[in-house]
């Protein structure tokens, strides 16, 4: 009897662990392909951007701001730092907000749709008050725009990215991402704004709409036959100047004022694919930048 239950003890426990053991391998083996599926979505989107421009450089967020750190620690700024960010509004900026505050405390918004710098000279000069007196005071800029590319496959089941587009979590079809930005282009390109609105008029529209009047207005000049990564790329120069310009007028009034600045950019790259009926978003810095300015 004793024998009887033992053997079938036994060959119940060796078949429960090949049962454990086949489980592992079959969840291994999904694992790895699961691994190697989403590498190669990953290795397509960096072969896509880089190849789109011989001389880019993406970098994913969290090491984005760790080397802003790094560059800021080796030019001697570790103390007395306050973070300003322009930035367009859209939720999929968040992670890199985020980011920013995690290493450099809460900062401050000077920017509104699309990331164009609508606080203007007051704006700063208010967020410019925010820092101890007692010493040399440090702002750091970071200055993007932002722009969605999405996987998805051709007919004959190819891969293929999409640069303005992005599948949000919880959305079933792609939609434009930076929208405002894309609108601008279109708006320009369809010729309904042939009167752009100065800084002068004031009129309903204005009124109602006054940041994407102020996007339009900023971005009038962009080439209209450029794709959306370049446009995208495009108008983050045109901030970068705005924002120079606001700090040189304000340097202007207040001669006597001594801070170091740095300006951050970059283009914002949120990167979507499914995978196993799931939605997963990356987000990367495109062709990043620290321009450092001291004892200004």
């Amino acid at each position: 009897m004793f024998g009887s239950v033992s053997y079938t003890w036994l060959v119940g426990s060796v078949g429960l662990v090949g049962f454990i053991f086949y489980f592992l391998y079959r969840h291994m083996i999904s694992s790895v392909k699961k691994t190697q599926e989403e590498l190669n979505k990953i290795s397509l989107f960096n072969d896509y951007v880089l190849n789109y421009k011989k001389d880019g450089y993406l970098e994913d967020i969290n090491s984005h701001i760790k080397n802003v750190r790094k560059n800021l620690k080796k030019n001697k700024i570790f103390n007395n730092i306050f973070p300003m960010i322009g930035i367009c509004r859209d939720e999929l900026t968040n992670d890199l907000s985020n980011a920013i505050e995690l290493e450099f405390g809460k900062p401050f918004l000077i920017s509104g749709l699309g990331g164009v710098i609508s606080s203007g000279i007051t704006g700063i000069k208010a967020g410019m008050s925010h820092l101890d007196n007692k010493h040399i005071k440090n702002y750091v800029f970071f200055i993007y725009t932002h722009i969605g590319a999405h996987c998805s496959n051709t007919k004959d089941n190819q891969p293929k990215i999409e640069f303005g587009k992005i599948l949000r979590k919880h959305n079933d079809e792609p939609d434009a991402a930076c929208g405002a930005l894309l609108k601008c282009k279109t708006t320009i390109i369809t010729k309904q704004a042939p009167n752009i609105i100065s800084d002068n008029e004031t009129n309903t529209e204005t009124n109602t709409d006054p940041e994407y009047n102020i996007l339009l207005r900023q971005l009038k000049n962009l080439d209209k036959k450029s794709t959306e990564l370049e446009y995208t790329s495009n108008a983050l120069d045109v901030f970068k100047t705005d924002l120079e310009n606001i700090i040189k007028a304000i340097k202007k009034n207040n001669p006597q004022k001594k801070f170091n600045y740095v300006v951050v950019s970059g283009v914002l790259i949120h990167y979507s694919y499914i995978m196993n009926n799931k939605t997963y978003i990356k987000h990367y810095i495109h062709n990043p930048n620290i321009l450092l300015n001291t004892n200004c």
